[in-house]
């Protein structure tokens, strides 16, 4: 096993270094952002088509706070974040969600050992209970071990954690009240040193997406809808990192990763995994958040036609850049990564949907709505055929209405459904 190496106490920051911060902005409901304001001290950027950012050549310093604002329909959004990035390096996983300003609230107070001495450099999470956004929002205590996070929704609950290495957790759960701010101060006991189980029920599943998500905002959101319905747990995923562009082969290519956290009081985060086999894994990021239990893999040298593998480890408060705190691996998990499916316009008497075959799908479905699907809009009419192994299929479904214009995609899959693909939405206008 290799070891995930990072900052873990800022010791290795060399303060006249530079870094890049790259992840993706959300909003309430877990949608993406495009055209957000991103930026770090005096280095900003956009948000691109499908909520992804990149900022690069941001000063290395204890605490990089990065905000994000976008004003729709005349009402501003904001957020903020804070990372510690290497010098030289990517921090991959800083995710912000932004909110209307009228709706927002404010978690401060310190952190002390159990003595009662400030613990400067310790992490405090804040993440919603609701499923919508798992990315936690962050702050780091300074040396009065004061820590504030603002930005927070009001009227959502909050799970609140507080650690840092060489201590345990302290944890708490809050509801914020509109306009508030909050005092929760922790305590967090000297660490226990043992090391913690894996995560367990680690699952993959990779998605290959047509290249023109990253220019069409339309599009994007209407292939998150589908795969949100296809697999719910996508609405809680946590991003982390900036969202695939195209990948080397044109397509975007992505590997969501699921697992469950174990229950152990010195969690720091989680290392991910990735190699060609089970035998060349090598560590390829580190979830510094003891809340999460979901990673998407967009790495732009993703390519079609390959199965990658996958595994997770949990880290312990105790750990060391030697390896000492980290668990053994999850199972290994397998996501083959499939070609793009192209779907074709249908013909009728009877209406016959066609597509071109993806390389490595074993099946197809065919998917059909009545409006144009969109994240946090409701589906209405929407039919999913039986799977087939052939490149046409003859609509089965209840009947179409003459003259209504009708949506519809093509999914490729695996036998297993690990590995995913999915054509454009395209339209037609039943006779």
């Amino acid at each position: 096993m290799g070891v995930i190496v990072f900052c873990a106490g800022c010791g290795g920051l060399n303060p006249s270094g530079s870094g890049d911060v790259s992840g993706a902005i959300f909003n309430e409901t877990g949608d993406v952002v495009r055209g957000a304001r991103v930026w770090a001290d005096d280095n900003q950027t956009l948000s691109n088509s499908t909520g992804g950012y990149v900022i690069t050549n941001v000063r290395n310093k204890f605490d990089v706070v990065v905000r994000a604002e976008i004003t729709v329909g005349g009402v501003r959004y904001f957020g903020q974040n804070v990372a510690r990035i290497p010098t030289d390096a990517r921090l991959k996983s800083l995710n912000i969600a932004v909110y209307p300003d009228s709706e927002q609230a404010t978690i401060e107070g310190t952190v002390a050992d159990r003595t009662g001495l400030a613990v400067e450099g310790a992490h405090v999470f804040a993440r919603q209970n609701n499923g919508a956004v798992v990315s936690s929002s962050l702050a780091i205590t300074d040396s009065d071990g004061h820590y504030r996070i603002e930005g927070l929704k009001s009227g959502q609950e909050y799970a609140l954690v507080a650690n840092a290495q060489g201590f345990d957790s302290d944890s708490d759960v809050v509801t914020l009240n509109q306009g508030e701010d909050r005092t929760e101060n922790f305590v967090i006991p000297d660490a226990t040193g043992n090391v913690p189980p894996p995560p367990t029920n680690l699952s993959a599943t990779s998605w290959t997406s047509p290249k023109e998500v990253t220019r069409s905002l339309q599009l994007s959101r209407g292939i998150e809808a589908i795969k949100r319905m296809l697999d719910p747990r996508r609405t809680s995923r946590h991003v982390a990192a900036a969202k695939a562009r195209d990948s080397a082969t044109g397509d975007v290519i992505e590997v969501d990763l699921f697992w469950d956290r174990p229950d152990f009081q010195s969690l720091l985060g989680f290392g991910i995994y990735r190699g060609p086999d089970p035998t060349a894994l090598t560590g390829i990021d580190f979830l510094r958040d003891p809340l999460s239990d979901t990673y998407e893999d967009s790495d732009r040298e993703l390519t079609q036609g390959q199965e990658y593998s996958y595994a997770a480890s949990s880290l312990s408060t105790s750990y060391t850049s030697h390896g000492h705190g980290e668990s053994a691996l999850s199972s290994v998990v397998h996501a083959p990564t499939l070609g793009q499916v192209v779907a074709l316009q249908p013909s009728f008497g009877p209406l016959t949907f066609h597509w071109s075959p993806a390389y490595g799908a074993q099946q197809y479905e065919v998917l059909v709505y009545d409006q144009y699907p969109a994240v946090g809009v409701p589906s209405g009419f929407h039919f999913f055929s039986n799977q087939t192994t052939d490149t046409s299929y003859v609509y089965g479904g209840p009947a179409l209405q003459s003259g209504k214009t009708y949506f519809f995609a093509v999914l490729g899959s695996t036998n297993d459904g690990a590995g995913m693909t999915l054509s454009r939405i395209e339209s037609f206008v039943m006779p």
